[in-house]
């Protein structure tokens, strides 16, 4: 079932949205979601706000790996160790929602049909 763009909705999630970055993915993204078969669907735009809310979290994580770096130094009374930065493994996290989220909104085709364009053409079947 396909849908207009709620203006209302489309108004208060950039409101809430804090780099331009985030704000700009949310418009291309809403006019990639119109452009397909299908068009927009109702939920299409929440799910549209979380993909967008996740890349402003992601650019702070971001952010926080430019200034501590990768490896972060813990110190526990005398002992001072370094540990990697948990900032890597939520940013990574926050990459793989998108990449779902993405695939939700049939932005991205399923993993089969990308293998399947990959795969070589090979004779194997004729020898």
């Amino acid at each position: 079932m396909e849908c207009a763009v709620n203006a209302e909705l489309r108004e208060n999630h950039l409101a809430q949205l804090e780099t331009d970055a985030a704000k700009a993915l949310y418009d291309r993204t809403l006019s990639q979601c119109q452009a397909r078969p299908g068009g927009l669907r109702p939920a299409d735009q929440d799910m549209i706000f979380d993909l967008c809310k996740a890349e402003d979290i992601k650019s702070a994580l971001q952010q926080d790996l430019r200034e501590r770096g990768v490896m972060v130094t813990v110190r526990n009374g005398r002992q001072v160790f370094k540990k990697e930065n948990p900032s890597v493994t939520r940013l990574r996290s926050f990459v793989e929602l998108q990449r779902k989220l993405r695939g939700d909104l049939r932005l991205i085709p399923p993993k089969s049909a990308q293998e399947e364009e990959e795969a070589p053409e090979d004779d194997f079947e004729s020898f």
